[in-house]
């Protein structure tokens, strides 16, 4: 246990006695000033009391240095001097700062330029190398190209130059160089793929028709006279050229042969499909032009008898009459419903006698993609890809097109001799690429016949007619036909 001190009271305090030893302060003298004390430790004012304690004891001196308590430094303030001074040194200092500033700014621009400078000399100079090695394969392929004998291969080398060109392209755009390669590939190409110019001189064409109004889907030619068949009109139309000049339609108008609702020996003549030209030969005793309807009603026109009925008898196997064809008097109907083709023999004038299968029973094929049909005593069938099927006396013989370039998109029409392979020709009518192909019978490209300087003129065919007496190829697109001279191509 902790003994406890006992109570101090004001009996058992000694009162404080100044000490003999120790001399006692000599008093201030009324003249000397105290020294100053720095603002920032200036202590406390000795004169602040103390609190009371109520024993009568001075706490201050109880205290000692305890008393003397070091106060808070505070801020001097500046003299008006001084804060001008530092208003001006504010004003002075950025503005000594600014050129090494900008002198920096400087150095690390030109540093930003000469890398950037460098990067692109060397970047320029490898450009340049691989434009140079691109160019120079180019050529080589290109001189490959002229140099072989296959046409295919010959294809293969010029398509690889182009393909090189356009990276040399890419590096360096518009260079003479390229330019001048592209048109020596360009020429090269229409060599190799046999391709001729066509319509030059002969742009204007021999006939306009109004597409909002007239739709002629077929044409055909007899000597002087042209013949246009138009559904939606339903008219077949007989143009004259000029007897002098051959190159130019006469001042005669157009005359209707055949229209839609006009009665023929009884019987109405309903919506017009297709028409051919139909000479004499074989047991057909006269020539004129046949005309089939929607209702599979066959009329003959000729000149002298006009419209007569040409009587043709009913077949209840035929489906639908896709296409009509004539040979030697007799008349081919293709039926794509039943994948046949019906034949009717000529009785005189009249077609009454039953119709025959040109395939025999069990034959395996497919007429759904045929779009034309052509017949020179063999029947050649057109498709859409191109693509010619040749069938003698109803079996399939082997027959192939030269491939060529670019291949066939949009085949419409074909036209055909009645001249025997080897000899003899074909023409293809393509409405997408613009260009009408001729081939022999062996099916070798003979030309490609091209409007060079009216790229976009027969997009829109639709039929046609080879002229081999006056040599003239006639194209019918939607809105006009064109009379042209055929080119020189290979001799029979």
């Amino acid at each position: 246990m902790v003994a406890r001190s006992p109570a101090i009271t004001d009996s058992s305090v000694e009162q404080a006695v100044p000490s003999e030893t120790i001399p006692p302060a000599p008093a201030p003298s009324p003249q000397s000033t105290p020294e100053p004390v720095p603002p920032y430790r200036q202590p406390r004012q000795a004169n602040v009391p103390l609190p009371d304690t109520g024993s009568g004891i001075d706490l201050r001196s109880a205290l000692g240095p305890l008393a003397e308590r070091t106060p808070r430094p505070r801020r001097r303030q500046l003299t008006p001097a001084e804060k001008e001074a530092r208003r001006e040194r504010k004003r002075r200092g950025p503005s000594r700062r600014i050129p090494f500033v900008l002198a920096i700014v400087f150095l690390l621009a030109l540093a930003t330029v000469l890398v950037a400078g460098g990067m692109w000399y060397y970047q320029g100079r490898q450009r340049a190398q691989l434009f140079t090695e691109f160019l120079d394969g180019a050529r080589v392929n290109y001189n490959a190209a002229v140099a072989t004998d296959d046409s295919g291969q010959a294809r293969e080398y010029l398509k690889k130059a182009e393909e090189q060109l356009d990276q040399a392209d890419m590096l360096l755009p518009e260079q003479p160089e390229v330019e001048q390669m592209r048109r020596q590939i360009a020429e090269t190409r229409a060599r190799i793929n046999q391709v001729v110019s066509f319509l030059t001189g002969f742009d204007l064409p021999l006939i306009r028709f109004d597409p909002a109004s007239q739709a002629p889907v077929q044409v055909l030619v007899d000597g002087l006279s042209i013949y246009i068949l138009d559904t939606r009109r339903g008219v077949l139309e007989r143009y004259q050229l000029d007897e002098n000049a051959g190159d130019r339609l006469s001042e005669r108008p157009p005359e209707v042969l055949v229209q839609t609702g006009m009665t023929v020996g009884g019987r109405r003549v309903n919506e017009l499909a297709y028409a051919t030209l139909a000479p004499a030969a074989g047991n057909r005793l006269n020539s004129g032009i046949l005309v089939l309807d929607r209702s599979n009603q066959l009329f003959n026109y000729s000149d002298g008898v006009g419209v007569s009925d040409a009587r043709l008898v009913e077949n209840p196997d035929l489906g639908f009459a896709n296409d009509m064809a004539y040979f030697f008097g007799n008349v081919y109907l293709l039926d794509k419903t039943n994948s046949q083709i019906w034949r009717y023999r000529p009785n005189g004038d009249l077609y009454d006698v039953p119709a025959e299968p040109y395939f025999s029973d069990g034959t395996m094929i497919n007429l759904a993609p045929v779009i034309d049909m052509a017949i020179d005593g063999a029947v050649w069938l057109l498709n859409p890809n191109g693509s010619i099927l040749r069938y003698f006396s109803g079996v399939q013989e082997p027959f192939a097109l030269d491939a060529i370039d670019p291949p066939f998109s949009d085949a419409v029409a074909m036209w055909a001799d009645e001249v025997d392979p080897p000899l003899g020709r074909l023409y293809l009518a393509d409405a997408a690429s613009n260009r009408i192909l001729a081939f022999d019978k062996t099916g070798k490209l003979l030309a490609q016949l091209m409007p060079a300087d009216h790229p976009q003129i027969l997009n829109s065919l639709r039929s046609i007619y080879v002229d081999s007496d006056n040599n003239y190829l006639y194209a019918l697109t939607a809105d006009a036909l064109y009379q042209v001279p055929i080119p020189v191509l290979s001799a029979y």
